[in-house]
């Protein structure tokens, strides 16, 4: 049976995931062995950026259904194109919860922002943030490295991107990596987060706004009174800043800060 499947968007149309996803097990498709969906495979010759397809909120939340044996997720871009011309909460978050992945420990989605009819993209609010993201971890128990990203947006200042608000208050305990990019994270979105502190080892921000040290500091300082070797580490490079404990080490190219 097929456990990788490796692959671009371009080949999966919105209203062919989940058909590619079922024809790939025997007639019961539960039954399939695919552990590893990656969609962020580029095409030759394609603009970065231009190549890949919205995969459907609706489509992602029946993955589990699909691959219930899934451990790594990789997508490019999770939206509703042209569906929320003003960034509401796409309609499969709002009808409920996503089917479970029990076995995903890795997950990708490098945007969020959907695209207007019109071209450009739509904003949506930390509100939308907060739902989305609280939502997708309730779908994955034991996840163990996100990346969760909002996706270019040349236009919009640092200041407009949303926050993620209390999307990581029912953080699950299995989470040891955690890398959010291009969102205006508030000062105490970590320090107030349900992220476990004896288990998580490394928390990238990248373009995360003029807060991201602040919060990653704030998240730090709730290791006060632990013993040295628990201790996390700060540095900071370009536009990312970086914490890091445990087995994990910084980036060798980061400036180590500190943290008080």
């Amino acid at each position: 049976a097929l456990e990788v499947l490796e692959m671009p968007t371009s080949l999966v149309s919105d209203q062919g995931l989940i058909t590619t996803l079922s024809s790939i097990g025997p007639s019961n498709v539960t039954a399939t062995k695919l552990r590893v969906l990656d969609l962020t495979k580029r095409t030759t010759g394609v603009p970065i950026g231009e190549e890949e397809e919205n995969i459907q909120w609706s489509n992602f939340s029946s993955i589990g259904r699909y691959c219930p044996k899934l451990e790594v997720l990789k997508v490019p871009k999770v939206t509703n194109a042209n569906e929320d011309p003003q960034g509401q909460l796409p309609l499969a978050i709002r009808n409920g919860a996503m089917t479970p992945m029990p076995n995903l420990h890795t997950c990708v989605i490098d945007r969020i922002i959907p695209r207007a009819a019109r071209g450009g993209d739509v904003a949506i609010s930390t509100r939308t943030v907060s739902t989305m993201l609280a939502w997708i971890l309730q779908g994955m128990p034991a996840i163990e490295s996100l990346t969760f990203g909002h996706g270019e947006r040349d236009s919009m200042q640092s200041g407009d991107l949303p926050g993620i608000g209390n999307g990581l208050t029912t953080c699950p305990k299995s989470l040891r990596e955690l890398r959010l990019c291009q969102f205006s994270i508030e000062p105490t979105a970590l320090s107030t987060a349900g992220i476990d502190l004896d288990t998580v080892e490394s928390i990238t921000l990248e373009d995360c706004g003029d807060s991201q040290v602040e919060a990653l500091k704030k998240f730090c300082h709730r290791y006060q009174g632990r013993p040295a070797t628990t201790l996390p580490s700060l540095g900071i490079c370009g536009n990312a800043v970086y914490m890091a404990r445990g087995s994990a080490s910084l980036p060798s190219h980061a400036i180590e800060i500190d943290i008080d």
